[in-house]
């Protein structure tokens, strides 16, 4: 088994997770008064935003790990190309007072996952 294989597998688990916990972010109050446990109601909405920029930092960063352990060409580094977006995504979101401000943030981050993992894939995909 190459154990660095769980590194992009990783990555894409810390953008999931992120997508959930900014849904999390997005219904805290109803969360709250139904008593439900979540991240960022144990974070607060401040920590939850915090944490969903780490979730974000780490998804790339083991990505970047993994395209330095892996022999590369430069269409491996295709994904970048999800650096802009998501940059933006995590400005707006430090930016937001929850609540449903969120909602068109929800949308993007669970894009630019997909978009991610597609770039990703076909950068290892392309052989010139």
């Amino acid at each position: 088994v190459d154990f660095s294989l769980f590194l992009p597998a990783a990555a894409i688990g810390c953008f999931s997770v992120a997508v959930l916990n900014l849904n999390n972010l997005r219904d805290m109050e109803n969360d709250f008064s139904s008593n439900k446990i979540t991240v960022p109601i144990l974070l607060g909405f401040n920590g939850g935003k915090i944490y969903h920029f780490i979730l974000l930092l780490i998804g790339f960063s083991l990505s970047a790990i993994y395209l330095f352990v892996r022999p590369t060409t430069l269409f491996n580094f295709l994904y970048l190309l999800m650096v802009i977006p998501i940059v933006k995504h995590v400005f707006r979101v430090q930016s937001s007072d929850g609540g449903h401000t969120l909602d068109p943030e929800l949308k993007i981050v669970a894009l630019s996952t997909f978009f991610f993992s597609i770039l990703f894939v076909l950068g290892f995909l392309i052989k010139i």
